[in-house]
């Protein structure tokens, strides 16, 4: 594939990447950070993969990155850590999610999720690096459904990717995926 990294204005950078063999073509669209010059540490967004032989097109949204490991979940939950992140979804970037995870003796998390037409709230226990919702602490205008991510990279500079497949009540089913940073203080 061949691939071109540019700058954004916030701390991620853009990354497009393509590929064509024979009449297979695979492209890559996301917003990534980087590790160190030649290892992603986050990335988020959309990948396509097409036959112009057969016209078949598969594509899909994505979250990526390493989950946090258990010393620096240990160190979390130790000094009794609330960790907020903040961002936009990507398939729909109107969407923004708020994420509070706190690590204790009964690691929890709350999240909102706010768009122009529906808004949304969920909540449920940590395990380790992983969370997942519970029907009793979503807002009443979710009929049924799911949230569930987990905590990547070093505790030094986390992040959380997620998703979110839910019916509300007069907007139906909407499925995002979420890649967020901490938020700002």
């Amino acid at each position: 594939m061949t691939t071109n990294v540019s700058d954004r204005v916030d701390e991620f950078d853009n990354l497009n990447a393509q590929g064509i063999d024979a009449t297979q073509q695979s492209r890559i669209v996301a917003r990534v950070l980087f590790q160190d010059p030649n290892v992603i540490q986050y990335a988020a967004d959309i990948w396509g993969d097409g036959d112009a032989g057969t016209g078949v097109v598969q594509f899909g949204f994505f979250a990526y990155g390493i989950a946090t490991s258990q010393t620096d979940i240990d160190q979390l939950t130790a000094s009794e850590t609330t960790l907020t992140f903040t961002g936009p979804m990507s398939v729909d970037n109107s969407t923004v999610a708020d994420i509070t995870m706190q690590y204790n003796a009964d690691p929890s998390w709350t999240g909102s999720w706010s768009n122009p037409s529906y808004n949304f709230t969920a909540g449920g226990p940590v395990n380790g690096a992983d969370f997942v919702s519970v029907s009793e602490q979503f807002s009443d205008n979710v009929q049924s459904g799911f949230v569930q991510g987990a905590l990547l990279g070093p505790g030094s500079d986390p992040a959380v990717a997620h998703l979110v497949e839910v019916n509300l009540d007069g907007t139906g089913l909407v499925r995002d995926v979420g890649l967020l940073r901490p938020a700002a203080p």
